[in-house]
């Protein structure tokens, strides 16, 4: 754990260098967030980031950084740009991966967003089992 801290203590320090000085933390954190979100799922808790933040330069406890991703968080999501869902069914959905070709895992938030908005053609689903119980019943 410790090569990965320096290697990203030394992406701190290096991002923090190209920042003006007179930055707030929160436009740090902001310019920061990909970089500390990567740390993040590479198993660093808040209290750790805090630290090496503060070590590469940016004086920041653990409470005001949290307080302050969550905020920036926050705000790339209203950032995002919205895009209509559509509220009839489309004319030909493509077709839903097998079972055995789906992710068996769920590494990141943004798997958890691709299984809530995945959408299920339940009759070919019960086609495909009938199917499979016709197949046993006549081996």
């Amino acid at each position: 754990m410790d090569e990965v801290r320096e290697h990203y203590r030394g992406q701190f320090r290096e991002q923090l260098a190209t920042m003006l000085r007179s930055a707030s933390k929160a436009q740090k954190i902001r310019r920061l967030q990909p970089l500390i979100e990567r740390y993040l799922l590479d198993g660093a808790s808040h209290q750790v980031v805090a630290e090496d933040l503060s070590v590469a330069g940016l004086e920041i406890s653990r409470q005001v950084f949290t307080v302050t991703l969550n905020r920036v968080r926050a705000e790339s999501i209203e950032d995002a740009p919205k895009t209509p869902r559509a509220t009839a069914a489309p004319a030909a959905q493509p077709k839903s991966p097998t079972r055995q070709q789906q992710k068996q895992t769920i590494d990141s938030p943004a798997d958890l967003r691709a299984i809530r908005d995945m959408n299920f053609d339940l009759e070919a689903l019960r086609q495909e089992e009938l199917a499979r119980r016709r197949a046993k019943k006549n081996s």
